[in-house]
Parts: structure tokens; sequence; C-alpha cells
């Protein structure tokens, strides 16, 4: 996993924290390590990579829901929303991860 080093403030943190404990029971420890890394990280490229099944997308999804909650939190409180490209290998895995994200 490759991320910036740059860390987040201490307020989106405590805003982060019960959304991680939450999640600490639902997702297995690889899954949850690299949720964590990454949502304390403020910017930066992140990778995610496994054979099939290892779960990716699962924690992709809990990824941007913590994503999405976090910038709500900031939105109201007068901050501006990051933005987020996700990359597959094929159409098939965009689609599936589309799919995810809409339903």
């Amino acid at each position: 996993m490759f991320y910036h080093p740059l860390s987040i403030s201490e307020s989106e943190k405590m805003q982060i924290i019960p959304l991680l404990k939450k999640m600490k029971t639902k997702y297995n420890q690889s899954q949850f390590t690299a949720i964590s890394e990454i949502t304390s990280k403020q910017s930066g490229i992140f990778l995610l990579q496994g054979p099939p099944g290892t779960g990716k997308t699962t924690t992709l999804m809990a990824l941007l829901a913590t994503h999405y909650a976090t910038q709500q939190k900031i939105v109201k409180q007068g901050g501006s929303l990051n933005k987020i490209m996700i990359c597959a290998p094929s159409n098939a895995a965009i689609d599936l991860i589309t799919k995810k994200i809409i339903n």
C-alpha cells in the first residue's frame, strides 16, 4: 500500500474514530488495516491489490462510505470536498464497483 505522509487534523480524526470502531468487527484484519491506514491520511495514492475473492471491492466500499461520511461533516463546517479516482484493470471490475456504489 502506498500513501502520502500527510496526516489528517485532530478534528477529522475524531470524526473517523467512531466509524472505525464500528468497522473493526465487520472486516478482517487486512481489510481493517487498509481502511484505517488510508482514512488516516489527508492525500496521496493508495493501492489495494490481491487475488480474486480477497475483499478488495468490499474494502473499497468501506473506504468510500467512510470518505463520504467525513466529507459531509467537513462541508457542513465550511471545508471543501476531496476527490477520489478509482481505477481497475478491467471494465468488468469498474462495472462491479459502479453497481455497488449505486446500490
